[in-house]
């Protein structure tokens, strides 16, 4: 049985003072790793379909953890299948999720861009 855990922890990369990410890909694998390494989490969610991400899930499961990812649907999805396979499950938000809980950092809601080519 699961217990109620108090906290979810958030790994993100580095904002440049140019405002670009920096290291996005590293920061993300070290610490997944780092805190599987102190087993301070038993699920862990990857919020890309990347395949750079392999090794890192390999890794993490060899280690006992139970890995998914989860991708936008279209595209990305598709993109993702080659790290899928190494998962335990994939997540698949469809454009509704978006409209109804994105909002930028300035509070606008989200706007589709799937039709706008």
């Amino acid at each position: 049985m699961l217990e109620k855990q108090d906290r979810i922890d958030v790994i993100r990369g580095e904002v440049g003072t140019d405002g670009k990410e920096k290291c996005t890909d590293v920061n993300i694998a070290m610490g997944m790793l780092i805190k599987a390494f102190h087993n301070t989490y038993d699920v862990g969610l990857l919020f890309s379909g990347d395949r750079d991400y392999t090794k890192l899930v390999r890794e993490l499961k060899r280690m006992g953890k139970v890995i998914g990812i989860v991708t936008p649907d279209g595209n990305p999805k598709e993109k993702a299948k080659g790290l899928s396979k190494h998962c335990d499950f994939h997540i698949v938000l469809k454009e509704d999720f978006y409209m109804h809980y994105w909002r930028d950092p300035k509070g606008t809601p989200y706007v589709s861009m799937i039709n706008s080519c």
